[in-house]
């Protein structure tokens, strides 16, 4: 134990004792200032950077000192002992995590004092959070939204926006572009207020309270009348779209895993295509099996691939991503040409599953070859084999393809 003696930080001999030590009230309470200096310094031996500034006057601050691209810095945690040594830990601790994560808090400090705007605040939770834990579809589907719906915002402080703005402006997106769209700014703006808390900016949120808009389900599919003019006009469509059309419909995969699909993950040997957990909606890969039709529109690209070119749709435009994105022209050019009104390219994913469940198939059959991640379907789903699904999505497909005259009907079972 260090007396008092040994405690000061520098002697009238000059004689210095380690900065490092173990901080406790003890050690706080005995520590002074020589005559000579206006502060010193005290380090935690538990919390690399951690340091209790003493100046002579007796106040005693906690700082984390660090580096962050070259520059030394020293971010203040609070006064002792109005912040307690454990405190000043936990928030050296949570510091550290964010600069190990490319973040300086000084920097992050300084944005929130400054009265942060909405659109810093969508930069800095892009930079910080969104690139970090979302997936890259999740990533470009907030993308758009923001710019849809908020961006008008972005040079508005976090603090002048109110209740009743969100509440004129749910009003009106639903109004002009409908109530789904409408939802989902607000619930994206809310995201948006919980995250500024986490990182110091503890707002009311003016989202609370705002009533969402009922939505219903869609039910929309291909019928069995309208799958003849569909696959009709997508004969005579462009190849790269003709093909991406037929597929979402034979695979029930969804919009953004088809424009990214890589051909590393496809083994036509074994008909699969394998949907990495990083790109899947609900974080887990899925293994979706490819009906005969499917592989065969496959190899029939294979051949028109470019050396090592790593997508199956690659995009028409080099875009960004280097894979096909938009098909909004093109699906409405192919409803047009098909004379069927009201059907999304997303009900091409949810038309496999009504086949499916037109031919007897059970729910969890459908949601396994779906990949949908429903809690109170997941451990039933994890312990389905591959076979009976591979055997629903294949009777399906040639079902689908029976009616639209483009193959025989088959003679099958249901599935269970």
């Amino acid at each position: 134990m260090l007396n008092k003696t040994q405690m000061r930080i520098a002697s009238e001999s000059g004689r210095s004792m380690p900065k490092r030590v173990h901080l406790g009230i003890r050690v706080i309470e005995a520590a002074v200032v020589p005559p000579s200096k206006e502060r010193v310094y005290l380090y935690d031996l538990k919390i690399r950077g951690l340091a209790l500034q003493i100046m002579a006057g007796g106040s005693r601050v906690f700082y984390l000192i660090y580096r962050f691209n070259g520059r030394k810095r020293r971010y203040r945690l609070g006064d002792w002992p109005g912040v307690s040594v454990d405190q000043a830990r936990d928030l050296a601790q949570r510091a550290l995590v964010k600069i190990a994560g490319g973040v300086d808090p000084m920097d992050e400090r300084q944005v929130i004092r400054s009265g942060m705007t909405l659109g810093a605040l969508w930069e800095h939770w892009k930079v910080n959070h969104a690139d970090a834990r979302l997936t890259a579809t999740t990533r470009r589907t907030d993308g758009s939204r923001y710019d849809t719906t908020l961006k008008a915002w972005s040079g508005r402080q976090l603090s002048s926006i109110q209740r009743g703005d969100v509440v004129a402006l749910h009003s009106k997106l639903g109004e002009d572009h409908g109530h789904t769209t409408g939802n989902r700014a607000v619930q994206l703006l809310r995201r948006l207020y919980r995250y500024a808390a986490r990182i110091g900016n503890d707002l009311p949120d003016p989202t609370r309270g705002v009533m969402l808009f009922r939505e219903s389900a869609r039910e929309r599919f291909v019928t069995g009348e309208e799958l003849p003019r569909l696959f009709a006009a997508l004969e005579a469509d462009e190849p790269m779209f003709r093909d991406f059309f037929k597929l979402a419909l034979l695979t029930g995969a969804r919009r953004s895993n088809l424009q990214a699909m890589k051909w590393q993950d496809i083994d036509l040997d074994a008909a699969t295509w394998t949907v990495a957990a990083n790109e899947a909606k609900a974080h887990r890969q899925i293994v979706i099996p490819l009906c005969p039709k499917a592989v065969e529109i496959l190899k029939e690209r294979l051949k028109s691939r470019g050396g090592d070119a790593p997508w199956v749709f690659p995009s028409p435009r080099r875009g960004a991503t280097g894979h096909l994105v938009e098909v909004k022209v093109s699906w409405a050019r192919i409803l047009e040409r098909s004379k069927i009104d009201g059907l999304t390219v997303h009900d091409l994913r949810r038309t496999l599953g009504s086949w499916q469940a037109g031919l007897g198939s059970s729910m969890a059959i459908i949601g396994k070859s779906l990949g949908h991640s429903s809690t109170r379907s997941t451990e039933i789903y994890s312990r389905l084999a591959m076979h009976p699904v591979r055997q629903s999505v294949n009777a399906a497909a040639s079902a689908m393809l029976a009616a639209a005259g483009v193959a025989p009907l088959p003679n099958r079972q249901p599935i269970r």
